[in-house]
């Protein structure tokens, strides 16, 4: 059963990894052009953990997350995934914000997170239901993130799974 929680954390950093808007917030607009290694690169700022204040060293925006099993039954769990969306508070601002999309720089970075998780497009939630479990994720909170440089948001998702 604690192998899943691995697994999942491999499939969200390959959803997050395989996504051009969150790409290109973290590592800037050009970032295909701009790396030699986008794999590498993108290790820096998408960590399989919640933040710890020593692991940061650059002015950067990151996304952290882990996985947890709040319940679980003889045949059905819960998995908890909290995804923290961070930036520096030097670059909160964001000045070249996309079209349709609000606020500082973390706001936009949980906005794309949550498209993700929750989309819109059914092929995409099918595809999330085979990788993930039975159901939907379901955003269940959002707190705000504060440390003494890097503001952003917690997410909290839950998301029923077969054992």
């Amino acid at each position: 059963m604690l192998k899943e929680l691995g697994k999942y954390k491999d499939y969200l950093y390959s959803i997050f990894t395989g996504n051009d808007k969150i790409c290109g917030l973290l590592l800037g607009k050009n970032y295909q052009i701009n790396f030699d290694n986008i794999d590498l690169e993108l290790k820096k700022y998408i960590l399989p953990h919640l933040y710890i204040e020593s692991t940061v060293t650059e002015t950067q925006s990151y996304i952290f997350f882990e996985i947890h099993m709040p319940r679980a039954s003889p045949s059905i769990k819960t998995m908890k995934i909290e995804i923290q969306a961070l930036c520096h508070k030097n670059i909160a601002e964001y000045h070249n914000k996309p079209k349709g999309y609000y606020g500082l720089r973390y706001d936009i970075l949980s906005q794309y997170i949550e498209e993700l998780m929750c989309p819109k497009d059914k092929q995409l939630i099918i595809q999330r239901i085979k990788q993930f479990g039975i159901g939907r994720f379901e955003l269940i909170s959002v707190d705000l993130f504060m440390s003494n440089n890097f503001v952003g948001h917690n997410l909290t998702f839950t998301v029923p799974a077969f054992r």
